[in-house]
């Protein structure tokens, strides 16, 4: 079979499925695990990089001129002729939609199946990962996986729970306008020993305003900028006015302040949520052991 993925998580459960080889294109964002990326690209942004500001407002353009996001790369999709794409319709901010494919996929002979992963909480992230299997004849690989996955959870949960505190906490997933967490992070949150002031489980993330952050004053406040990686978010913070903005909490001037590269662990629907969760116990519960707390990919920050 082969497989075009442009979802940057469901790229990482392939390869865990043991279909790295069948990988023929990925997108733009597919960067992990390390042995896909000599794989074609079959989509490219057309936003620049820039600050959280720049980046809101090139995403605000284009809404409202009804432009792409991203390019489409219908050659290399014709030359490879793939048996499958993967890719999803909950965010056009992420990847490329199915409406983006069919005209492609129309085209070749045999058309090849389009498969669109939509999860939005922690439950149908599983239930995703299921489908991947089906649709790949690895239906049993899948079952493994997402047993393995869960009774990693728990093991988070039960650890969590032996501790009676649940510290207060934000999670950004932007700052310039800042966003709340939404969709599977705050039950990630909850399974890892927290309260989530200002996220909403299984919604779409929302702005919100910064007297809104600084009435709620939690003990601990993180930021997972979405398609971050941990020092494209330093160099963020080290914006004059950003810091300016932050100063008033008093968590982040004691100290309680963390980093988290989004891009591998919050942002996106698949395996690496369950690591994020075990980052999440560590932040939020410090004291407990936690022996595969991942090294690298998040850090505490003090804003000087």
């Amino acid at each position: 079979m082969k497989i075009i993925s442009l979802l940057p998580g469901a790229t990482e459960t392939l390869c865990l499925l043991g279909l790295a080889d069948q990988l023929v294109g990925i997108s733009h964002a597919c960067d992990f695990p390390a042995g896909i990326q000599h794989l074609p690209r079959i989509t490219s942004p057309n936003i620049q990089l820039g600050s959280s500001s720049q980046i809101d407002d090139q995403v605000s353009a284009a809404s409202k001129a009804g432009t792409s996001l991203y390019e489409l790369d219908m050659q290399t999709i014709r030359m490879l002729n793939p048996d499958l794409i993967v890719t999803q319709d909950l965010c056009n901010v992420c990847a490329v939609s199915p409406a983006d494919l069919r005209s492609v996929a129309a085209e070749l002979e045999p058309a090849p199946e389009i498969l669109s992963l939509d999860a939005d909480t922690l439950e149908t992230v599983f239930s995703d990962i299921l489908l991947l299997g089906q649709a790949t004849q690895t239906a049993r690989q899948a079952e493994h996986l997402t047993q393995s996955l869960t009774e990693r959870l728990q093991t988070v949960k039960d650890r969590a729970n032996s501790v009676p505190e649940r510290p207060s906490t934000v999670l950004l997933e932007w700052l310039e306008p800042p966003y709340t967490a939404g969709h599977w992070t705050p039950t990630l949150i909850e399974i890892a020993g927290g309260r989530d002031l200002l996220g909403h489980a299984n919604q779409k993330s929302q702005t919100i305003s910064w007297e809104t952050l600084y009435k709620s004053q939690p003990e601990k406040l993180m930021i997972a900028c979405c398609g971050y990686s941990l020092p494209q978010m330093e160099s963020e913070l080290r914006s004059a006015a950003i810091r300016a903005k932050l100063h008033p909490l008093s968590c982040v001037r004691g100290n309680e302040l963390y980093l988290i590269d989004g891009a591998a662990y919050l942002n996106r629907p698949g395996p690496r949520l369950v690591e994020a969760a075990e980052i999440l116990l560590s932040i939020l519960h410090p004291e407990i052991n936690n022996p595969r707390l991942p090294k690298a990919g998040w850090s505490q920050f003090t804003l000087t």
